[in-house]
């Protein structure tokens, strides 16, 4: 049961309501009609300490790892995966402070949702941080459709501005652009409310806690105006997303269609780079297309929500849909270092040689250590004249050259 929920149910029922205590507001009592609702039943129990820990400990170690073959690696820091960065970075955030949210509520209180034990504070800070890192990957990976339509459909204009410097601005003005739409959200749920809880005398109650909070909002109007100031967004971006793949996939497509019949004219250079162009496009909107999927159950459920007034936690059906939800959420932030090794070579080769040091990967420690010395001091303005020869290797760094060309 909500704190929305919980006001409703106390304002039909017939609660005697002891004064005002020092520490928290009413102390309700009688409440042996509500006093399940309010615990975790057995599926989300099931989620939070099951399926949210393995997505956590998943994700949080996939994004280190891709900063970390960022920056062991010199070659990889190219302007595209400088948004790559940033978007690691938010997922990081977004995991730690979203699910370790659920994980610290449930470890301190079996009451759901219970925030009193994070204070006036957590109400603050907590919906802050998630709602900066929610919005910027949002920005983010539509700043990066942005630049792979410019250039596989615009590539004279990607030259002028695909400049490093103009990646890093475009960065910034995301993460400046999430943190004011986070602190218009803060009025919604800023409110810490608590109530001096009397649990029914049985001994499975015996050592619940006799104080309960949730974060409200202000006003009531206020929590309507969170909810459209967080779906706006989404579904702009997801529009705008979907004409940029569009765009993509039918230029990718001519282009294929191009230097298939063009390959026996001896084009085999700009078949290569048409090549890794349209692996590192497809790579880009496998990663769009899934991260939209993944957010659109609780955007669709918050719309709906705030159309209908029915907040989706009534029922045990209802409360599962929102554990999946948030499930799908958090899964979003944690498969993007797969896709990356999945959908293009020169991320896989990335990973195999930032961690050559210790694992020699089928070929002997010598031959490792000398290409990820020399990985290291490569830059993408040196790869004109330093190409290392192996097929693979080739094809990685040929990727990025084209890339920053």
């Amino acid at each position: 049961m909500s704190s929305v929920e919980l006001m409703l149910f106390m304002q039909e029922s017939n609660f005697t309501f002891l004064p005002n205590s020092d520490f928290c507001g009413p102390v309700l009592v009688n409440i042996s009609e509500i006093a399940e609702e309010l615990l975790y039943n057995h599926i989300q129990i099931f989620f939070v300490t099951v399926i949210l820990p393995i997505i956590l400990a998943f994700g949080l170690l996939g994004n280190v790892w891709f900063l970390f073959v960022i920056c062991r690696l010199r070659w990889m820091r190219t302007p595209l995966n400088c948004y790559l960065i940033n978007l690691a970075i938010a997922d990081i955030f977004f995991l730690l402070f979203a699910g370790g949210e659920k994980l610290f509520q449930k470890m301190t209180s079996p009451v759901t949702n219970n925030a009193a034990t994070m204070g006036t504070v957590g109400c603050v800070l907590i919906p802050v941080v998630t709602d900066c890192c929610y919005f910027a990957s949002i920005f983010i990976v539509t700043l990066v459709s942005l630049k792979r339509f410019y250039a596989i459909c615009r590539p004279l204009q990607q030259k002028r501005h695909g400049a490093r410097h103009k990646s890093l601005r475009m960065v910034l003005i995301a993460w400046f652009g999430a943190l004011a739409f986070s602190c218009l959200l803060i009025p919604g749920e800023c409110v810490l409310t608590t109530y001096c809880v009397e649990w029914p005398a049985t001994d499975y109650y015996k050592h619940f806690p006799t104080v309960i909070g949730y974060c409200i909002a202000m006003e009531p109007w206020l929590a309507d105006l969170r909810n459209s100031v967080q779906t706006v967004p989404f579904f702009v971006a997801m529009i705008l997303n979907a004409i940029f793949y569009g765009n993509i996939i039918m230029a990718v497509h001519s282009s294929a269609t191009w230097s298939g019949g063009s390959s026996q004219s001896g084009g085999e250079n700009r078949a290569r780079n048409l090549r890794n162009r349209h692996r590192v496009s497809r790579m880009l909107v496998i990663n769009g297309v899934l991260f939209f999927l993944c957010l659109a159950p609780f955007e669709i459920t918050t719309f709906a929500s705030m159309i209908t007034g029915d907040n989706f936690e009534g029922s045990t059906m209802a409360k599962t849909w929102k554990e999946i939800c948030y499930t799908l959420m958090y899964l979003n932030s944690a498969i993007n270092p797969v896709i990356y090794n999945v959908a293009h070579p020169r991320y896989r080769h990335a990973f195999r040689l930032a961690f050559a040091g210790n694992w020699p990967w089928g070929k002997s420690q010598a031959t490792t250590t000398s290409s990820l010395k020399r990985s290291r001091q490569l830059t993408p303005q040196r790869l004109n004249q330093e190409l290392i020869n192996p097929p693979e290797q080739l094809e990685c760094y040929s990727a990025v050259k084209e890339e920053i060309e």
